[in-house]
């Protein structure tokens, strides 16, 4: 679970720095990606666990990303 929840987590982080490039077709294709992992995990019935691994890996790969467009 912790491997999808990263890996899930890095595709919406890229499908949101997609858009920012406009890079929309990109974005779309991460995005759903992403959709597709968290869905799996809502159909097994463990989509609150999976969530909040998914969410401290989304969130902390934000942070990563920010602070370096701030040092630019």
């Amino acid at each position: 679970m912790s491997k999808d929840a990263r890996k899930a987590a890095k595709l919406t982080n890229e499908s949101i720095r997609q858009m920012h490039e406009l890079k929309l077709d990109e974005a779309e294709k991460s995005f759903k990606k992403a959709q597709k992992i968290i869905q799996k995990y809502n159909e097994k019935g463990e989509l609150e666990v999976f969530l909040l691994e998914y969410r401290q890996y989304r969130d902390k790969e934000r942070w990563k990303v920010s602070g370096k467009d701030k040092k630019h």
